[in-house]
């Protein structure tokens, strides 16, 4: 059987959606199409989306799947990142909700850096932070209670790239200080950003305000 080929389709402005997805593909080693599209360009590939935005991956050049936690999920199963049973896939599954929660909250911070606005940014990182680090204490006690070093089960799963890459965001560009009262998830975050794979392509991925 042939090795199936992937591309990743992404905006270039921002890591934004697909960047625990690309952490999957180089932890994994599974050769991919990193296609990173400038939002002049983007009108002439939104209708070849099949929900008319991104990201989208496209397999074996024919078919193409929407949404980034469907995307993960699929790389997840290929390289082996996802549940051992099936609850621990669901419990993976409602990590990755928690975390999409977070990451829909951060939206307008998001924008005030997209916009260059120091002032609205704080602004809004006040108005959401006791809310992420309810969810980011969670996090902790769920790490303390696995005492495996990883949010679920005994091995690293898409559940630990996506909080690790989106909690390593917050800290770079929002509050460096957001980790401090949270050993065991700054660990993680840590952990995951220091893997094979991973750590290269850190060291090599366009620089990007967001």
């Amino acid at each position: 059987m042939s090795t199936p080929s992937y591309k990743l389709y992404g905006f270039d402005s921002a890591k934004t959606r697909p960047e625990f997805i690309r952490y999957m593909f180089h932890a994994a080693n599974i050769p991919f199409d990193d296609f990173r599209i400038t939002q002049e360009e983007w009108p002439k590939y939104k209708p070849k989306m099949p929900m008319g935005q991104l990201p989208v991956l496209e397999i074996d050049g024919k078919r193409m799947l929407p949404q980034s936690i469907s995307i993960g999920r699929y790389i997840a199963k290929k390289g082996h990142f996802y549940g051992a049973t099936a609850y621990e896939s669901a419990l993976i599954d409602s990590i990755c909700d928690l975390n999409n929660d977070v990451v829909l909250k951060v939206y307008p911070v998001m924008f005030a850096i997209f916009a260059q606005n120091d002032d609205l940014k704080e602004e809004e990182w006040n108005k959401v932070k006791d809310e992420v680090l309810k969810k980011y204490e969670f996090l902790e006690k769920t790490l303390k209670k696995n005492g495996t070093g990883w949010l679920v089960g005994k091995k690293i799963t898409m559940a630990d790239f996506f909080v690790a890459e989106f909690a390593s965001r917050l800290t770079e560009h929002i509050d460096d200080t957001v980790l401090d009262d949270l050993p065991l998830l700054k660990k993680l975050v840590k952990t995951v950003h220091t893997l094979p794979g991973v750590k290269e392509y850190i060291a090599d991925r366009p620089k990007t305000l967001w």
